[in-house]
C-alpha cells in the first residue's frame, strides 16, 4: 500500500467522522450551557433570598434598639440634659433612617404610614440640637421629638410581628 492510498483512506475516514464529531460537540456544548444557566439562576435566586433574609433580620434587630433609644430620649428630656438628648437624638436619626431604608426596599402594606412617621422623627431629631440652643425652645423642641418618636415606637410592635411572620425563604 502506497502512501497516497493511506492518505486517501485517512482523508475519507476523517471527512466521514468530522460531521458526527462536530454534532456531538455542539450537543455537549449546548447541554453544558443549559446546566450553567440553571446554576446561575439558582445562584441568583439564592442571593436574592439571602439579601431579603438579611434585611428581615436587620429590621428585627433595629426594632428593639429604637424602642430602647425612645426610652433614653424620654429620660434625657426628663433630666433636662441637652447633651444627652442630642446624643440620643443623633442615635435615633441613624437607626430610624436605616429602618426607613429597609421599609422602602421591602414595603409591607400594613406599614404604609411608618415611613412617613420615621421621616418626621428623623427631622425632629435633626432639629433638636438647633432647637436646644434657645433655652425657651426646650419644651417645644422636646415635645415635637417625643411625639414623633412615640408615634414610630407605637407601630414597632406590629412591625416586629409582621416581619417575624414573613416566610423564611432560606429553608426552601
Amino acid at each position: 500500500m502506497a502512501w497516497s492510498q493511506v492518505y486517501s483512506v485517512v482523508d475519507v475516514v476523517s471527512t466521514s467522522l468530522s460531521v458526527p464529531i462536530a454534532i456531538a460537540g455542539f450537543w455537549i456544548a449546548i447541554s453544558q450551557i443549559r446546566k450553567t444557566r440553571a446554576a446561575a439562576e439558582a445562584a441568583r435566586d439564592t442571593g436574592a433570598t439571602a439579601r431579603a433574609d438579611a434585611r428581615r433580620a436587620a429590621v428585627l434587630v433595629l426594632i428593639p434598639q429604637l424602642q430602647r433609644i425612645d426610652e433614653q430620649i424620654e429620660a434625657a428630656i426628663e433630666a433636662h440634659s441637652p447633651d444627652l438628648l442630642t446624643a440620643w437624638a443623633n442615635t435615633w436619626r441613624w437607626q430610624a433612617s436605616q429602618l426607613n431604608q429597609y421599609l422602602q426596599t421591602e414595603p409591607l402594606p400594613s406599614a404604609v404610614d411608618l415611613p412617613q412617621q420615621l421621616q418626621a422623627s428623623v427631622l425632629a431629631a435633626a432639629n433638636v440640637k438647633q432647637g436646644l440652643k434657645n433655652a425657651t425652645a426646650w419644651t417645644r423642641t422636646t415635645k415635637r421629638l417625643s411625639e414623633t418618636v412615640t408615634a414610630v415606637t407605637n407601630n414597632l410592635g406590629a412591625l416586629a410581628v409582621q416581619y417575624a411572620e414573613l416566610p423564611d425563604r432560606s429553608a426552601s
